[in-house]
């Protein structure tokens, strides 16, 4: 499977440097309008939402086209020629696509804190702290709030991740059982939407059963560190099970059944 990593890494290497690159010279503008202070911070504070969205749609693509490319392209069918299972070439992709957002999601966090702490400096000197805090509105973080928004994130990167697993199924059962059938883009954003359908019928169901055994009601996720993880926790294993049914699912269709 390390061959195959490499091999994902080598392809797309590329075009990873280039987007770390443009994520730099964005991020040195933002750097400059919150330096500006005045009107130019919300500037740089729109700016940098603005490269969230870029890079969330960014890597959206990439995760998707890492896949569906092989399925379609020439280079795909002398990747499944090689003696590796459809379990390990699905593996490979999965990891790969996993690593890339949480490197994206780490970059962007950490840069985010350092525009964050910023920009609460320029309030605190426009005297805008004092302001607030008069309003019984507290803006100050500490290390527990950041690490409590960066355990939310990795649970939302595992929800992430059976997202894209549902998008790599639904191409496969399109090219294991449907391949002959025209106008294939369409089938597989049908299959697609079925699939989630599914996803949220079983999320809703788990989501009834913690109110009803009242699971969440004596969790205060703003009071400490620990409550926040007893939060995400049961959510966390859900995302974990579901993704591993789905990609047992689609290793099996992509080993046994794909038709290239």
């Amino acid at each position: 499977m390390l061959k195959l990593m490499k091999y994902e890494i080598i392809k797309k290497y590329r075009e990873l440097l280039i987007a770390l690159s443009l994520f730099g010279i964005l991020e040195v503008i933002t750097l400059v309008l919150l330096l500006k202070k005045n009107e130019y911070t919300a500037g740089g504070v729109g700016l940098y939402s603005v490269i969230g969205v870029i890079l969330f749609i960014f890597i959206l693509v990439d995760n998707i086209k890492m896949y569906t490319g092989d399925l379609k392209n020439k280079s795909g069918y002398m990747l499944f020629l090689t003696p590796n299972s459809g379990y390990k070439i699905l593996g490979s992709k999965l990891i790969i696509a996993f690593l890339e957002n949480v490197v994206g999601f780490i970059i962007y966090f950490f840069v985010g804190i350092i525009n964050l702490d910023i920009v609460l400096r320029i309030m605190e000197e426009q005297g805008l702290v004092d302001l607030l805090n008069s309003m019984n509105i507290n803006i100050e973080y500490t290390g527990a709030d950041i690490a409590s928004v960066f355990v939310i994130g990795i649970v939302f990167l595992c929800g992430w991740v059976v997202f894209i697993l549902s998008i790599y199924l639904s191409a496969t059962i399109y090219k294991s059982l449907l391949s002959n059938v025209k106008h294939g883009g369409l089938i597989t954003f049908v299959i697609f939407l079925l699939v989630n359908k599914i996803l949220e019928v079983i999320y809703k169901l788990f989501g009834k059963i913690t109110m009803s055994v009242n699971y969440f009601d004596n969790i205060d996720i703003t009071e400490n560190f620990s409550n926040v993880l007893f939060f995400v926790g049961p959510w966390a294993i859900l995302l974990l099970i579901v993704g591993a049914i789905l990609y047992f699912i689609t290793a099996y269709l992509l080993d046994k059944k794909v038709n290239l």
